[in-house]
């Protein structure tokens, strides 16, 4: 019989996809800030900004999807993660890692209770990853301030599956200051390039 997957290896990729949908995040939020539009909009790339911009919140609703899939033995998901966790000891140590523990799996369950991020998953499933217009009607679209909601939730439970695990090389909001910064400077360089 195969022995479940260890928790540390399904927190590392969980950890290794919430920094990417950070990252990805930041460069959505930036550049979707009225000044920056603006500017691409005076610019003449308006048509290839939002090529990636698309690009972007699709690859980032990929993300989001996987990290809220289902649980089951293949899945390196929240609910995964969660269900080895309720299987396991929680730990002992550092206060920090037993609080990340508890509340990892309260995020856990308000995850699976959210329909911001039903939503989202549906968004996911009929239209990026399998484009069955007919199974997506209006009524499951979410809204760009839906699928914020759904992103935080989700990334809350990731960053706090990394305290809990002891993985979590960076805090959450230190990831979201490089990453801004970065998209910034990616932004304002673009804008000069073009203008």
């Amino acid at each position: 019989m195969n022995q479940p997957e260890p928790l540390n290896e399904i927190a590392k990729s969980i950890w290794l996809d919430a920094q990417r949908a950070v990252e990805m995040l930041s460069f959505f939020q930036v550049g979707n800030e009225p000044a920056v539009a603006t500017r691409i909009g005076n610019t003449g790339i308006t048509s290839a900004a939002v090529l990636v911009r698309s690009a972007i919140l699709e690859s980032f609703c990929m993300a989001l999807g996987r990290l809220s899939d289902p649980g089951g033995s293949d899945k390196r998901s929240i609910e995964r993660a969660a269900e080895v966790m309720r299987a396991s000891a929680p730990p002992t140590g550092p206060s920090e890692r037993v609080e990340a523990w508890a509340d990892f799996l309260a995020k856990a369950t308000e995850i699976k209770a959210s329909p911001a991020v039903g939503k989202l998953k549906t968004m996911r499933k009929y239209v990026i990853a399998h484009t069955i217009p007919k199974e997506f009607h209006p009524e499951h679209r979410p809204l760009f301030d839906e699928a914020f909601v759904a992103a935080d939730l989700i990334l809350s439970a990731a960053f706090l599956l990394g305290v809990a695990t002891g993985i979590a090389t960076v805090s959450r909001s230190a990831l979201d200051q490089v990453w801004r910064e970065h998209a910034t400077a990616y932004f304002q360089q673009l804008t000069q390039i073009s203008g």
